[in-house]
């Protein structure tokens, strides 16, 4: 932008003849010291000509004082301030701009000192002040009784003396861009200096402040660009100073790339994009995902819940129904003539058709009775297990992830059986009155069946991620409902969990999944998941996406049962007591070795 340059500068002084000292004064200067992220850098100087002129400060009184006068400082857009600079300069640390870049774009005032390796710069009657600048606001000093400004404490400053160019630093400030254009500042400063400690003998406003001058500088009439005619950027109508660049950088010149660099003066065909993510130059939702978060599909739908298989078209996800075939098998429903499901191997096993033929030769004699007889009275040694805690374990045709917490090995996943231990079904598809009133262990799915239902309600979704939800009858129903060697835990199972995991953190934090809104951090690998629950009335559906619940096989006063819970606000794994007929979900531990 082509402007002229506009300056007004007073000169105050007690005498006429004020020649000599005023050309000791040249004026104030602004140039643009960097371009940067966070927006345009300003410094702004006094300028003189004389190099032992000391720069006292610049400090305006107010109007209760001895040549008032006003100060302001103000831009079109807003100052950006970092929360680790300073007011002034001598409180910038530039050891921490190789990690904390922000503060080397800090805005501050100053009398020649850049960071605190100088003389220390003071201030007074800047708090209100320093306050709006600090909000990113400008302000004035000078309206009030007393007026206020920043200085040198010390006559030892030695950045108080002007440069070999002639200048003194007053200010670095960086103004926030508006578009593609830097924002402007418009300043009113006042300088005050001395020469070998006079102001010579036709003295300023007053010999306490030293000469004074007074500047209006508006960067908005300015042209800023380079003046070293050796850069390959030099711009020789400039009247302001900015950054020059003496060799051709190489990076991305389009101004609308999320990677433009403002300083490149060839393209390199490195400009990118923002992703769908806003990741600069990222590759998007990662693949198969469903978000940026990395969320998977449940198995067998796409990110939108519907169903990417339905051979049969009768409505029913063909992943569900391999689910479903695969628990009937498990439970022998679909076993031939002749078999029976063996739960270790778990695969139909053809039954003997001559149990008692103890010696194998096709008939049952005397020898077949004494082989009984010699067995009679010895324990039966069962072959042992080669389970390991950690290793998958499969029950009615469902592999369980497993996971060693201390001394406990419990499965990770919730149960989802319809059957007991010993092959009985357990009853489901519950009326809201049969679920209310039964007296015997009944099973259902998160949103089955019923109208009132919180969060996803859709079964097939509900029963893969969360598995199902048992009443408290099931629970502690003797046929059990765990594999052989593990059982539903008990109060003193879970308050063993409990205390494992509060010697890391809150239980809850260490229990609960690591899911978007469902605070937990999975720590111990139990990934408790907010399955919600069934209410005692059987009407409701509930607190999926909210809460976790967990039936123990401990009962309470006869009618209820202890169950542990876990809710998205809380970072605690409570326990409580309640009514059988709720539907919770169940864990599996297995039994520990006498």
């Amino acid at each position: 932008m082509k402007h002229l340059f506009v300056c007004l500068v007073t000169i105050a002084c007690s005498f006429c003849n004020t020649h000599e000292a005023i050309a000791q004064y040249l004026g104030m200067s602004v140039e643009i010291h960097a371009y940067s992220e966070f927006g345009t850098t300003y410094r702004i100087y006094a300028n003189f000509e004389n190099q032992e002129t000391y720069v006292l400060g610049s400090l305006c009184p107010g109007w209760g004082e001895t040549g008032s006068d006003t100060m302001s400082f103000s831009t079109n857009t807003f100052f950006f301030q970092s929360p680790y600079g300073g007011n002034l300069g001598s409180e910038i640390n530039p050891s921490i701009f190789s990690f904390l870049p922000e503060v080397e774009y800090d805005s501050w005032f100053t009398i020649g000192v850049e960071d605190n390796l100088g003389y220390p710069i003071a201030s007074v009657g800047m708090d209100l002040p320093f306050l709006a600048f600090n909000a990113g606001e400008g302000f004035s000093i000078g309206e009030e009784l007393v007026g206020g400004g920043w200085y040198n404490p010390s006559g030892e400053n030695q950045d108080a003396y002007p440069t070999e160019d002639g200048r003194v630093l007053l200010a670095q400030t960086t103004v926030t861009d508006l578009g593609d254009e830097p924002g402007d500042l418009l300043f009113d400063f006042r300088v005050n200096w001395h020469v070998n400690g006079i102001c010579d003998e036709d003295s300023y406003l007053s010999t306490a402040f030293g000469c004074v001058a007074t500047e209006i500088v508006d960067t908005s009439v300015l042209e800023f660009g380079c003046l070293d005619s050796t850069a390959v950027n030099f711009q020789p109508t400039a009247d302001a100073a900015a950054p020059c660049i003496y060799s051709n950088v190489l990076g991305c010149t389009d101004e609308a790339a999320c990677n433009f660099n403002i300083e490149a003066t060839e393209d390199d065909g490195s400009c990118l994009e923002y992703d769908e993510c806003g990741i600069c130059g990222g590759e998007g939702t990662p693949q198969g995902a469903c978000d940026c978060d990395g969320t998977m599909p449940v198995a067998g739908y796409d990110c939108d819940g519907i169903c990417l298989s339905d051979a049969n078209q009768n409505g029913i996800c063909d992943y569900i129904e391999l689910l479903i075939i695969e628990s009937n098998l498990a439970s022998g429903n679909y076993c031939a003539n002749g078999t029976i499901w063996n739960d270790e191997l778990g695969k139909c096993l053809p039954l003997h058709n001559c149990f008692a033929d103890l010696d194998s030769d096709s008939t049952i004699g005397v020898s077949d009775m004494l082989l009984l007889l010699a067995a009679f009275g010895y324990p039966c040694q069962l072959p042992a297990s080669d389970f390991e805690c950690g290793q998958l374990k499969e029950f009615h045709g469902y592999a369980y992830s497993t996971v060693q917490i201390g001394d406990q090995c419990w499965m990770s996943e919730n149960l989802r059986t319809t059957f007991y231990t010993n092959g009985d079904s357990i009853a489901g598809n519950a009326s809201d009155s049969l679920w209310a009133y039964a007296s015997d262990g009944i099973q259902s799915v998160y949103g089955e069946g019923v109208t009132e239902c919180d969060g996803n309600c859709a079964e097939e979704l509900t029963l893969a991620q969360y598995g199902r939800l048992y009443n408290g009858h099931a629970a502690i129903d003797e046929r059990g409902l765990c594999p052989s060697e593990w059982h539903v835990g008990t109060e003193a199972d879970f308050s063993e969990l409990k205390s494992f995991a509060e010697d890391f953190m809150e239980s809850g934090l260490a229990l609960k999944a690591s899911l978007p809104d469902w605070n937990g951090l999975d720590l111990l690998g139990f990934s408790a998941l907010p399955g919600g629950v069934r209410g005692n009335d059987g009407v409701e559906f509930a607190n999926e996406g909210f809460s976790s619940n967990f039936w123990t096989s401990t009962e309470w006063a006869g009618t209820a049962g202890i169950y542990f819970y876990l809710s998205t606000p809380s970072e605690v794994f409570w326990s409580n007591s309640r009514s059988r007929h709720w539907g919770y979900s169940i864990r599996c531990i297995k039994d520990t070795e006498e």
